[in-house]
């Protein structure tokens, strides 16, 4: 054999000799510190649904949806069930009621995320586990979850007393002898009552569903009707001679009075009802479906600190609860406290024309570009002087105009409006050419620093923001653009 030979066969030796090395090494020691790592991480979990390497029954990602959980603290055991990981779980036990998700999100999440930190005995006697606090057990944890593939495991967890030490948990797991020590924050989550897990609000709503609202307290009565345009209107039960028996809601406020009883929580849950009649009823119309709720206010003086017991009824049937004194405040409000404060009211989108009158010479009009072509909407000033407008003056005055509150009403019904001084305004028209609103300006109201009087849609005078109006034009080149470029009349 030649020398050249014997070099090839001496390397084609030694390969084969590092390629049985390299395969004794990746099966004999780095894929079983791999198999010993994975059967760690299972052993180590408070629960683990699926065995070391195991998948999913299609292959794809492992999933675990909790169906059931039974904690059980100070002797009185909760029971939390749902039929599939799609359903909203219920508490069944003590009581049978919604359960408060973010609770339960919280106990589910420490099952499959918390592990234990470290072997505290593998042995323990009868005498070390009165030690740990596990005979008998402080609180205990039993869970039930679908796996991919429709298969039910469970796990039912033990807890003792905390490690002084290092602030862990003392804990055991099944029928498992070793008593383990896990994070401390675990038995937040774990120790919980059936108050805390017990759904706290006790009015949920959808707002954009509510098509109306009766409202009788000791103090008032009215509904809130939605009309054809989604706006809420107030129709107070009694109208008093001259007013009107339905009039535009302040939109904000209605929507205030929705979001304050939705956010109320409830901070007990009695089982009986006050004596006599409610101080509130509240009846939310939702299409086929009514959500009904009563409220009684208790306490005060020597009875203790102020509070609410509410009744409230809906399809899932009545639940009782203690409030915070604040949810009686929201629906028992005089009718005509509720009316839209806007001065003018109009739909922006609706404008195509402003007109705007001066105290002296002509009158200043702008116009709504009439564009097929999807751009942005845009304007002209048409008079005195033709012209395209500041984009964003005309934007910034349509809102001015249309955000514009009543800070007082001064005469709800004036028989002399030249003492308020009404020189000016700004009228608004639609497409058609019919007026859509207009505001009147007037002198500053003297008795009332830096407020003006202003007239809108309901003709009575109002005392108002005179800062919000400082951005009214005065001349036409307020509204140019361009002034150098406009042509010296109206024409195109």
């Amino acid at each position: 054999m030649s020398q050249s030979n014997r070099i090839i066969v001496s390397f084609l030796v030694l390969l084969a000799i590092a390629g049985g090395v390299g395969f004794y090494a990746y099966k004999g020691v780095w894929q079983a510190d791999e198999e010993d790592t994975k059967k760690k991480d299972v052993e180590e979990r408070l629960f683990a649904p699926y065995k070391p390497g195991e998948k999913a029954a299609d292959a794809g990602a492992a999933s675990v949806d909790f169906v059931k959980l039974k904690l059980t603290l100070g002797g009185e055991a909760s029971v939390l069930e749902r039929a599939s990981g799609a359903d909203v779980w219920r508490l069944t036990a003590p009581v049978e009621t919604n359960a408060d998700k973010v609770v339960v999100d919280s106990i589910t999440s420490q099952l499959l995320t918390a592990k234990f930190k470290y072997v505290a005995d593998d042995e323990p006697d009868a005498a070390a586990l009165q030690k740990y606090g596990l005979e008998p057990p402080a609180f205990t944890v039993e869970a039930e979850a679908i796996i991919a593939g429709g298969e039910r495991r469970s796990v039912r967890l033990f807890g003792g007393v905390e490690n002084t030490f290092n602030g862990s948990i003392f804990m055991r797991r099944n029928d498992e002898k070793k008593v383990w020590g896990a994070e401390g924050g675990v038995k937040w989550s774990f120790q919980r009552t059936p108050f805390d897990l017990r759904e706290k609000q006790i009015v949920q709503l959808d707002e954009a569903k509510v098509t109306g609202i009766a409202v009788k307290t000791k103090n008032n009565e009215f509904t809130l009707e939605r009309d054809a345009d989604k706006q809420w209107l107030v129709k107070p039960a009694k109208v008093a001679k001259g007013e009107e028996a339905s009039f535009t809601a302040d939109q904000g406020g209605i929507s205030g009075m929705i979001s304050g009883i939705k956010n109320e929580r409830a901070i007990g849950f009695p089982k009986e009802l006050p004596m006599g009649e409610p101080y509130e009823d509240v009846t939310f119309e939702l299409g086929d479906e009514k959500v009904r709720v009563k409220l009684w206010r208790i306490g005060g003086g020597d009875a203790g600190p102020q509070k609410a017991v509410a009744w409230r009824e809906n399809k899932g049937g009545v639940v009782i609860a203690e409030l915070p004194e604040n949810a009686l405040s929201f629906f028992d409000r005089n009718p005509w406290d509720l009316r839209d404060r806007s001065v003018v009211q109009f739909k922006k989108e609706a404008v195509t024309k402003l007109t705007f009158h001066l105290p002296t010479g002509p009158e200043l009009v702008v116009e709504k570009d009439q564009n097929d072509a999807g751009a942005g909407e845009t304007w002209r000033v048409t008079a005195p002087k033709a012209g395209p407008a500041k984009q964003f003056k005309i934007a910034a005055l349509l809102w001015t105009v249309g955000s514009l509150k009543a800070n007082d009403v001064v005469d709800d019904k004036p028989k002399d409006l030249k003492k308020y001084g009404f020189d000016r305004w700004v009228s608004l028209a639609g497409a058609d050419g019919k007026e859509l609103g207009r505001l009147w300006v007037g002198a500053a109201n003297k008795e009332s620093p830096g407020n003006t009087f202003v007239r809108g849609t309901r003709d009575a005078v109002i005392s108002s923001d005179a800062q919000r109006l400082a951005d009214l034009p005065t001349k036409v080149e307020d509204l140019l653009d361009a002034p150098a470029a406009v042509s010296g009349d109206a024409g195109p």
